[in-house]
């Protein structure tokens, strides 16, 4: 039964916990290449979109890179649109992907802070959790041979795949 009025309602007293949004990407290395898979859902409050570009393809100094994003898809984006202008500045050209991506996620944290008035990297955190706002990028690149890194927004820190592949799911 379902009640307009009041969505939680039940027959029977009982009340359906919330469904937190999920969002799941995964990189594969393989024996001709690298793979990478984001879904194209996002969900917000009630309401859903099923054509998200969650897939990113960058040149940068180094090469190509495929960045997969994971969660909140208003930070994520602003993640790689950070990493883009980074990758096109003069003095990228020798950083590595990876550097250039945790130096995106401290650009957007910055933003963040500011936006909530230069509050304390506390503050920050319980904002982006009572928010929803986490996120994680999944970077398929090329370097000393195939590679798969991941960045978050929580700990900004990218961590290279130690196995042939990778999953995130956030929710």
């Amino acid at each position: 039964i379902f009640d307009s009025v009041n969505p939680g309602w039940h027959p029977f007293g009982k009340t359906k916990p919330k469904r937190k949004p999920v969002t799941l990407i995964i990189g594969i290395i393989s024996s001709d290449g690298i793979v990478l898979a984001a879904d194209s859902q996002t969900t917000w409050d009630s309401g859903k979109k099923w054509d998200t570009q969650k897939l990113r393809d960058i040149g940068y100094g180094l090469g190509r890179a495929l960045i997969a994003e994971a969660g909140a898809v208003i930070t994520s984006t602003s993640i790689v649109d950070h990493l883009e202008q980074l990758v096109e500045s003069p003095g990228s050209s020798g950083r590595s992907i990876s550097d250039l991506a945790e130096a995106a996620v401290r650009k957007t944290r910055d933003k963040l802070r500011f936006q909530q008035f230069d509050c304390s990297s506390e503050e920050l955190e319980r904002f982006i959790q009572r928010n929803e706002m986490s996120c994680a990028l999944m970077i398929a690149h090329y370097a000393d041979g195939p590679r798969i890194d991941t960045v978050t927004l929580d700990f900004g820190i990218s961590q290279q795949a130690k196995t042939f592949f990778e999953c995130i799911g956030s929710g």
